[in-house]
């Protein structure tokens, strides 16, 4: 959310083909929606949204729901397991509710680095 457009494209590919590279059955799914989702909120930000705890906490709230339900729908609800709905509210629900609690904390040391580090 500090950085450019550019700069968030490469953030957002770079950690996605990091966490697809320890993932068991990816395919290349969290580089390409970190990519795009890291676009579209530095997009969002430079453009028409303002750099604030509320923004930042809607968007990680927003993005991180999309990601779990579509990564949850991809690989778990299509490999037709009987007990998806219990995985989908026991693991991939509790996972976006713990990180858009954790994203508070994050926004805050980020942006006290930034501050710090503007001026180098």
């Amino acid at each position: 959310m500090f950085e450019t457009e550019t700069a968030s494209i490469f953030f957002g590919l770079l950690g996605g083909l990091l966490w697809d590279n320890v993932s068991a059955n990816s395919h290349y799914f969290h580089a390409l929606f970190l990519t795009i989702a890291a676009f579209f909120t530095s997009m969002l930000i430079q453009k028409i949204m303002r750099n604030t705890l509320l923004t930042s906490f809607l968007l990680v709230s927003v993005m991180t729901l999309l990601h779990n339900t579509v990564y949850w729908a991809l690989f778990v609800l299509l490999k037709s397991t009987e007990s998806a709905g219990t995985i989908y509210f026991s693991k991939y629900l509790l996972s976006y509710i713990l990180t858009s609690i954790v994203s508070i904390l994050i926004y805050l040391i980020v942006k006290a680095l930034h501050k710090t580090f503007r001026e180098y």
